[in-house]
């Protein structure tokens, strides 16, 4: 089991999940060395607004502020856990 890491970062963009178009749910974050970081977003992560209210993708937007839990599976994909609106 990889081990889980946290990153804190600034929202470059969100893709919501089209599954007819085989597009999955997606966040780029750009940490504090300015990289830019691609993290899968699946049905099993879960998302925090500042209050630690369970809320949706859909209200996470470009420039906020966001803390994300995760793990790098072998295939080198970064798989969110858990996503918190920090600002």
């Amino acid at each position: 089991m990889p081990k889980p890491k946290s990153l804190t970062g600034k929202v470059d963009s969100v893709s919501l999940a089209n599954p007819a178009k085989e597009i999955r749910s997606e966040l780029l974050v750009t940490d504090k060395g300015n990289k830019k970081i691609t993290f899968l977003v699946k049905s099993t992560t879960t998302i925090y607004d500042i209050n630690w209210k369970p809320v949706n993708l859909d209200k996470i937007t470009k420039d906020m502020l966001v803390k994300v839990k995760y793990i790098t599976t072998k295939e080198g994909v970064n798989e969110a856990t858990s996503v918190k609106i920090v600002k």
